[in-house]
């Protein structure tokens, strides 16, 4: 996969930068569905917004959750939750690429999971998802040493 420079971005181009990160992710999802598609794009898009306001277009270890989440209260609960189970996975997603490090990955994807409204499947994607992160360190630490 090419590298996409997200850090290094303008405010010019935050929409780009994030249509080039949700086209790598949903590439990378291996996913065929053009309805879901459009969904996590703007799900994306409106994380990049709120990145861009808070903390700097591209700088993704800076996102504000519970700031993302007021944003989008209008929104219905199963949308929120939607938006919820993307995020965790764009930020697992980016720590596994090697664009966010492994504490600041489980930060966000808590703090996503505490923002987003309570639903069964949050809670069992978040459990996976810190499980996992968690057992690819061990490993890797462990095959360093």
């Amino acid at each position: 996969m090419d590298q996409i420079e997200v850090s290094d971005l303008s405010d010019g181009y935050t929409d780009m930068a994030a249509s080039e990160l949700a086209d790598a992710f949903w590439q990378d999802s291996g996913i065929d569905d053009r309805r879901e598609e459009e969904q996590t794009r703007m799900i994306i898009i409106l994380a990049a917004e709120t990145l861009a306001e808070t903390a700097g277009p591209g700088r993704w270890g800076g996102f504000d959750a519970a700031e993302h989440f007021r944003r989008i209260d209008f929104m219905p609960p199963r949308e929120r939750e939607q938006a919820g189970l993307v995020l965790m996975g764009l930020f697992g997603w980016l720590f596994f690429y090697g664009y966010l490090d492994h504490a600041g990955c489980l930060r966000i994807i808590s703090e996503v999971y505490r923002a987003a409204p309570p639903s069964e499947a949050l809670k069992t994607f978040f459990r996976c998802s810190t499980r996992g992160i968690e057992k690819l360190v061990e490993a890797l630490e462990k095959e360093a040493s």
